[in-house]
Parts: structure tokens; C-alpha cells; sequence
């Protein structure tokens, strides 16, 4: 990989070609991870229906039982794991769609979705869909 091409990755994050069970799968494995270590976000990344598509779902899914030292505005009475969603703005309790299951949230913002699509991860590589890298 040359140096541009390591800068574009750096800037855009690693995008996947993945199905709902890869999705599923995934998340557990982000949820299980914060768990291990009592962290309270857990993860976040963007889901769109094809490669050269450019709206796209942005996702942030929180443990709220996972103590907090300084929870956001709007935070404060949150319990459980909640999956936040939006359309590609910054995370937002006051004004995102909350869901309290992957599947969930799958059957309701994925209906329309094709049997593959992208997920863009710019945390970083995951090592679990590091298979599905495009």
C-alpha cells in the first residue's frame, strides 16, 4: 500500500462488504470486548446499501450499565444497551433513533438494505471483519 493510499484509509476508515449475520456477529463481538474491560462505549461506525452510495446510517452503541464517570446530557437515567442511530451526523441521545437489540434495529432501518452491503469503521481495523475488507 502506497502512502496515498494508507492516507486515504486513515481519513475515510476501513469499509466492509458484510451481510446481517456478519453485522450481528460483529456487534456482539464489539460488546463482548467493552464488557471485558467495563467500558461503556462500545462502538461506532456507518452502514450504506452499496459502495458508491453516500447517504449512510451512522450507528453508536453504548452499555449503559456500564458505570459512567461523566454521562452526556440527556444520559443520565439511560439503562441498558442501546443502539443509536441517525443519518451520518454526529451521535445525538436528544434527537437519534434508539434501539435495544441489533436485531431489532435490523428489522426496522435494514429492511430495504440488499442482502450485502458496506459497514465503514474509521476507529480502526477490525480484526474481526478484516475478511470482509473491499
Amino acid at each position: 500500500m502506497g502512502f496515498f493510499d494508507f492516507l486515504k484509509k486513515a481519513v475515510r476508515g476501513y469499509e466492509f462488504k458484510i451481510n446481517r449475520d456478519i453485522l450481528i456477529k460483529s456487534v456482539e463481538n464489539d460488546i463482548e470486548e467493552a464488557d471485558e474491560i467495563n467500558e461503556t462505549f462500545v462502538t461506532e461506525f456507518y452502514l450504506r446499501k452499496a459502495v458508491e452510495d453516500k447517504e449512510e446510517l451512522h450507528l453508536t452503541v453504548i452499555n449503559y450499565d456500564v458505570p459512567c464517570d461523566a454521562p452526556g446530557k440527556g444520559e443520565e437515567d439511560l439503562k441498558g444497551l442501546i443502539i443509536w442511530v441517525n443519518n451520518g451526523g454526529p451521535y445525538n441521545p436528544n434527537e437519534d433513533e434508539k434501539f435495544y437489540s441489533i436485531q431489532s434495529f435490523i428489522d426496522s432501518k435494514l429492511m430495504y438494505f440488499p442482502e450485502e452491503f458496506i459497514l465503514r469503521n474509521d476507529l480502526g481495523m477490525s480484526t474481526m471483519l478484516e475478511p470482509y475488507q473491499i
